[in-house]
């Protein structure tokens, strides 16, 4: 007997989530748990985590470890879980920044990683746009049935347009 994984909004596959687009980070998932045995009863459908892992677009490899996901309420059900809300920036843009009216000969510059570090009203000269294709959220969802418990992983990409660092600098000195 097995468990799969329905996801809603669906992406391509059953296990996918709808992809997103950056800088949209905003989700309301749903994960349903299905026994391929009818006679199965489901007890409980939990998220455990979630983490995301970036990936360069050109032969779809994974760049460096996962990281945890934050921002995130995760519920848990029957049938099935619910995770929603709001999750951090992945991507790690870098802007090197002095005072507003000053230049990096007269103070020390300062370097962030991520648009939501980098504070107002400062003079960015610099700006090292993150270049990765995309990241893909995995959702580690254990399915409890009267028989068995089931570990099974459901997945959103969230693909790094450039519209959404555009954006951003289009903003900034508004």
């Amino acid at each position: 007997m097995t468990v799969t994984i329905s996801c809603s909004p669906q992406g391509n596959s059953q296990t996918e989530f709808a992809e997103k687009t950056r800088p949209d980070y905003t989700v309301n998932l749903t994960a349903t748990a299905i026994p391929s045995d009818p006679a199965e009863t489901t007890l409980s459908t939990t998220c455990v985590g979630v983490t995301y892992s970036y990936y360069d677009g050109l032969n779809n490899t994974p760049i460096g470890q996962p990281v945890d996901v934050v921002g995130l309420t995760l519920t848990a059900g029957v049938n099935s879980c619910t995770m929603v809300g709001t999750f951090d920036d992945p991507f790690s843009d870098i802007f090197t920044y002095v005072s507003k009216g000053s230049t990096n000969n007269v103070e020390t510059p300062t370097v962030v990683i991520g648009v939501s570090n980098m504070v107002p009203n400062k003079e960015y000269y610099d700006l090292n746009q993150d270049t990765r294709a995309y990241v893909i959220l995995t959702f580690n969802i254990t399915v409890v049935t009267d028989v068995s418990t089931y570990n099974e992983t459901a997945t959103l990409q969230v693909n790094n347009e450039w519209e959404g660092i555009r954006s951003f600098v289009d903003t900034y000195y508004d």
